[in-house]
């Protein structure tokens, strides 16, 4: 079940946030800066030196790790392989599949399932130069290691700025695509419902 509870910017809390806030008991402490570890009703636990419980509607949301759950050295690993595009699929008992898609598509049919419109998505996001509402950070993902090797966005979140490395995104994207729809009629879903 998906929690309601909104920071000070009306914007809804994760667990895994970085967040920022005050106890209302205690208005000239200092503020707290750590990361939601649960949800309950109103209240946030935040988990800094210690332990703290918070109102939501006292917090702020710092950021939210791009790929915390990764790691830092499969994160710098994927920043240098750019230019590429890349599916995570969603966390399963704290683990996740990195399918290098502008090369091949995902070979699981149900990755395929879930890769076609996430990618979509991105190809909308990236045509209106927008942001979208943040994923969960242990859902699917699109990640764009950009020609510098060293710049990863999450194409399904944000527009990649530079015109040139949306150019080349977008290029991936349609590629990717297109290795999907090629690989359906190469490799159907197998009757026995296998995912």
């Amino acid at each position: 079940m998906e929690s309601t509870s909104r920071d000070a910017a009306g914007r809804p809390l994760r667990v895994g946030d970085i967040v920022g806030g005050t106890d209302p008991l205690q208005p000239d402490a200092a503020t707290v800066i750590g990361t939601v570890t649960e949800l309950t009703g109103s209240d946030v636990h935040v988990q800094a030196k210690a332990l703290c419980v918070l109102p939501a509607d006292r917090t702020f949301i710092i950021g939210r790790p791009l790929l915390g759950a990764l790691g830092d050295i499969i994160t710098l690993q994927l920043a240098e392989s750019g230019p590429a595009l890349y599916f995570l699929t969603p966390s399963e008992r704290d683990r996740r599949t990195i399918t290098h898609i502008n090369r091949a598509a995902p070979a699981d049919p149900w990755q395929r399932q879930v890769c076609r419109p996430l990618i979509g998505h991105a190809l909308d996001v990236l045509d209106r130069q927008a942001r979208t509402l943040p994923g969960s950070d242990d859902g699917p993902a699109l990640i764009y290691a950009s020609t510098d090797r060293a710049t990863l966005t999450r194409v399904d979140e944000s527009t990649v700025e530079d015109p040139r490395e949306r150019a080349i995104c977008q290029g991936f994207l349609h590629h990717a695509m297109n290795l999907i729809d090629e690989d359906a009629f190469v490799r159907p879903p197998s009757p026995d419902g296998e995912r």
